[in-house]
Parts: structure tokens; sequence; C-alpha cells
């Protein structure tokens, strides 16, 4: 008796193969433009959360001043009290971060603008547009579908 596997028994494990990726290939298709906009999302929503927190660290403990140029001794700017380093598709300015997203486009804006000495502003401006024009409602959702105008989104912060 030899031993091994018959024709049909291989066509059949091939068939069952076939059948399983068909449905797993789907659901890995969006893993990658899933990833990246959670990440944006999170990048975002962790910017916003501490860059009250960091001008007042700045302001009222350190005694620094805001900068709207270069910082130096004794000032601050965004890029001073948040870092956003080597991070693939943005720019990074000293008081302004911006992404870029599809076909180049400026996709988010992240903005530190306020005079020496005075209240300072933080804006955050998002267009869904340009990050995921195919998925603008997902996008949406993920950073919060009622505070969208059409596909673009401003939050501003004064402190």
């Amino acid at each position: 008796m030899k031993k091994g596997f018959t024709l049909v028994e291989l066509i059949f494990v091939i068939v069952i193969i076939g059948i399983l990726s068909a449905f797993a290939v789907p659901k890995f298709a969006n893993l990658k433009k899933n990833a990246e906009l959670n990440s944006l999302v999170k990048i975002v929503g962790d910017i916003s959360a501490s860059v009250e927190a960091a001008v007042l660290n700045e302001e009222e403990l350190n005694g620094n001043k805001f900068k709207a140029g270069t910082p130096g001794t004794g000032e601050y700017a965004l890029s001073t009290i948040v870092k956003l380093e080597n991070a693939k598709g943005w720019d990074v300015a000293d008081n302004e971060y911006k992404f870029k997203g599809k076909g180049g486009a400026e996709a988010i804006v992240l903005t530190l603008t306020g005079a020496n000495g005075a209240a300072q502003t933080f804006t955050a401006k998002i267009d869904c547009s340009k990050i995921a024009p195919n998925d603008i409602n997902d996008c949406k959702d993920r950073f919060g579908a009622s505070n969208f105008s059409g596909d673009s989104y401003t939050m501003t912060l004064k402190f």
C-alpha cells in the first residue's frame, strides 16, 4: 500500500484554503488604513490634551514666555513643549505642525499662536477629505463627527 495523498484530497484542501482566504483578505485589506487613521487621531488627541498643561507649566512654573519665532532662553514654542519628531508625514516647525494627506495637501494643521506674554491659542484644523477621501465618514467618526462642518473641523483652545 502506498503512502500519500490522493489528487482529490489535495484539491479538497486547496479549495478549503481558498474559501478561508476569501473571507480573511477583505478583513485585513483595511488594516493598514485603519492603523494610520488611528495613529493620527491619537497624535492629535495627545497633543491637544497636553498643550494646555504644558503652556501653564512653562508660564506659571518655569516663568517662560511664548515666542512666535524660534525660542531662546526663557521662551518656548510648540516644538519646545510638544515633541513630534521623525513622525511620518508631519512637517514640524516651531509653532506649527502640518500633516500631509492625500496628494500632499495639508490635512491636519496644529498651531500655537499668541502675543509674547499674552494669552495663547492652540488650533487644530482637520480636513477629512484630504486624510481619507474614500472614507470621510469613518474619519469624521474617529475625530468626532458632531464637531465637523462639512469635511473640516477646527478646534481652538485659549489659555
